[in-house]
């Protein structure tokens, strides 16, 4: 019988998780003061230098802000955040997001991805046009709805990828978890046969060049998507 390795933190990882954990729950604030590195260290039974790698990746997530000889204080992490912090809260939370915050991200979704695939429909390549149509028929065709899911998420990355602008595919990338965890949702409630929902219109769209024709057949799609993820995510976290 084979038996699946576990997975322990490292102490720097655990020490970070403890720290994100206090600050999500609300037993740190904002303005709160931490112990010296020092006191932190015999405190939790760490080194010191773990302390300090665990602090400086804090402060690059967000959550601690780092003064020399004056300390370390809480950070409002949803100012001083980034997307990499979204991905510590969903981690934290296992996917259960307010409704704030949850609201916030299909915003951005709906502003961003319809102007992605408008400027897809400007800029794409003849080889972009393979990779997307490739992505389209094997969406279409497969009967998995892990693989399916899969080839719909290569095809988003895809279109951000043909819009020839360097920043929009690393803005796609920085909300791989969250694109995944919420397209699971997705397409359980919605079932594998919709898997490939407005990606036809789409790549034809890109492919004539008709860049407001691909705006709005990706806003269209992703308010439906949208709206049927916001009734299962709500209803499936009890939020």
């Amino acid at each position: 019988m084979l038996f699946k390795a576990i997975d322990i933190p490292s102490p720097k990882e655990a020490f970070i998780k403890e720290i994100q954990g206090m600050v999500l729950t609300g037993q740190l604030i904002a303005g709160d003061r931490l112990p010296t590195e020092r006191e932190l260290s015999i405190q939790m039974n760490i080194p010191r230098s773990v302390v300090n790698a665990g602090l400086a990746d804090l402060e690059r997530m967000g959550f601690v802000s780092v003064i020399p000889r004056r300390g370390t204080v809480i950070c409002d992490y949803m100012r001083c955040g980034r997307l990499e912090t979204l991905d510590a809260i969903m981690n934290f939370t296992r996917g259960r997001l307010d409704r704030r915050t949850f609201e916030s991200i299909m915003d951005f979704r709906l502003l961003c991805e319809p102007y992605a695939a408008r400027l897809a429909a400007l800029n794409r390549t003849d080889e972009d046009l393979r990779d997307l149509e490739d992505l389209c028929k094997k969406t279409e065709t497969s009967k998995d709805i892990s693989e399916a899911l899969e080839y719909r998420q290569k095809f988003n990355k895809a279109v951000y990828f043909a819009t020839g602008n360097t920043l929009l595919p690393l803005i796609y990338n920085g909300f791989d978890v969250i694109n995944q965890y919420f397209a699971e949702i997705i397409f359980d409630a919605m079932g594998s046969e919709m898997a490939g929902i407005g990606m036809r219109e789409l790549f034809e769209a890109i492919r004539n060049q008709d860049a407001e024709k691909a705006y709005h057949c990706k806003f269209s799609t992703d308010e439906t998507i949208i709206n049927v993820l916001r009734d299962n995510y709500f209803r499936e976290n009890g939020v």
